[in-house]
């Protein structure tokens, strides 16, 4: 575990509030600020006298509460939320908002609350890192040999400010429209002729309009010519849809899947790369589970690979076809993957013929080693773990009580004492 200089703080061991109002007079000492860390007074961080006080410390930016004997932390709280800088997207596991928690290699540290996960920069790779921890292999990353002095992750990751929710989505593939229009336009003209003029006389005696009464009204009879116009000839054109069809029609259905405009994304177990196809992926007649282990061909290769699901933004064209599954990433199967990759066969014919055989690489993953051994000082109860390289070197290292390591093996680490032993398999390979 390192000692490192986590700042100045203020302290109250029983109230909280206006804490971070407060001016931070203690120096506090530690691995990183993260629940389940403990925080020390002194710079040694392995003395029990080490041990801070339990209560309520601040720096301004972050509220953190300790517990009694060990110091560690169990609740940290943001004193504002103007201190929320940066919004990780898209990578289960690590999406949500992150905070400005102090500096580590000169450099701004960022963390998320409800994740325990952080954002820092990585002196050894010159890139911005997401990841578990500090100094942990970087679940994504910004560009190679950056100099910024704020994180410059890709957008489709992370961006500065509040984490912005979209409240309505549109599928692209629930309105599927097409239409078909046959038009058989013949014209023709026809004549129609109106008939001769006739002449008619009509006479007319308008009735009695005050007839039941006593008035008596004189009526006189009157003659009215009517005179029809001249005949016209008019022309009217019409359509005429001269369609008429018999016998049997066919429709044929579509039988092929309709692909939506979205990408699979795979991880790749040893290296960290990302693979997005928008092809159908399948594995024995079904879709991939999440967070699953795979065997795979990608683009003409076989790796192991995590599916990590679905992602609108993102056009993929890598090729991927799914071998075998082998199982969920927690229970480390993609150990259990490696081991079914089989070695290429190239076979050159000239004059002569030449065979070479490619074995696969050596993989070697990060573990995280916990002694859950209480700590003390009449005996020392540390732990020895086993551990294997890539040469084949079996290594034995202690782990001191109540303390973490963190090592590379080929082989799951043995312990010899597992009851008091927490291994985790970390993210990436060493």
């Amino acid at each position: 575990m390192a000692c490192l200089d986590l700042g100045l703080w203020a302290y109250n061991s029983t109230d909280p509030n206006g804490l971070c109002n407060e001016t931070p007079t203690i120096n506090l000492y530690g691995d990183s600020i993260f629940i389940g860390n403990s925080m020390f007074s002194g710079n040694t961080c392995d003395t029990l006298s080490d041990y801070t006080s339990p209560g309520f410390f601040s720096n301004g930016i972050v509220l953190i509460e300790t517990q009694l004997d060990t110091s560690t932390i169990v609740n940290i709280s943001a004193c504002s939320s103007s201190e929320i800088i940066y919004c990780v997207q898209n990578e289960p596991g690590f999406n949500g908002e992150y905070y400005l928690f102090g500096a580590e290699n000169g450099y701004p540290l960022y963390s998320s609350i409800t994740n325990n996960t952080c954002i820092y920069y990585s002196t050894v790779e010159s890139r911005w890192c997401l990841s578990t921890d500090v100094s942990s292999p970087c679940i994504q990353f910004g560009p190679f040999g950056s100099t910024s002095p704020i994180p410059d992750f890709d957008n489709t990751v992370a961006y500065e400010g509040l984490c912005v929710t979209t409240t309505t989505t549109t599928d692209p593939c629930l309105t599927f429209d097409f239409s078909a229009v046959f038009d058989c336009l013949v014209p023709t003209t026809t004549t129609t002729t109106t008939a001769a003029p006739t002449t008619t006389t009509t006479t007319t005696i308008p009735p009695n309009p005050c007839s039941a009464t006593s008035i008596t009204v004189s009526a006189f009879t009157y003659t009215t010519t009517t005179t029809t116009a001249a005949p016209t000839t008019t022309t009217t054109t019409t359509i005429v849809y001269p369609c008429n069809f018999s016998g049997e029609a066919i429709f044929n259905s579509f039988t092929e899947v309709i692909q939506c405009a979205n990408s699979k994304r795979f991880s790749d177990c040893f290296t960290g790369i990302d693979y997005y196809t928008s092809d159908l992926v399948l594995i024995s007649g079904n879709t991939p589970l999440e967070n699953y282990v795979y065997l795979a061909e990608i683009n003409g290769q076989q790796t192991c690979v995590t599916f990590e699901g679905l992602f609108e933004n993102i056009s993929g064209v890598d090729d991927v076809t799914l071998l075998n599954e082998i199982g969920s990433r927690i229970d480390g199967s993609c150990l259990t993957c490696f081991s079914n990759i089989q070695p290429t066969t190239t076979t050159t014919t000239s004059t002569s013929t030449t065979t070479t055989t490619t074995t696969s690489p050596c993989i070697s993953l990060s573990y995280r080693i916990s002694n859950i051994n209480p700590v003390s000082y009449m005996h020392p109860n540390d732990i020895n773990v086993t551990t294997t390289s890539c040469e084949g070197v079996v290594v034995t290292n202690s782990v001191s009580a109540g303390n973490n390591s963190i090592f590379c093996s080929t082989t799951y680490p043995v312990s010899d004492n597992p009851q008091n032993t927490i291994i985790t398999v970390l993210p990436g390979t060493c």
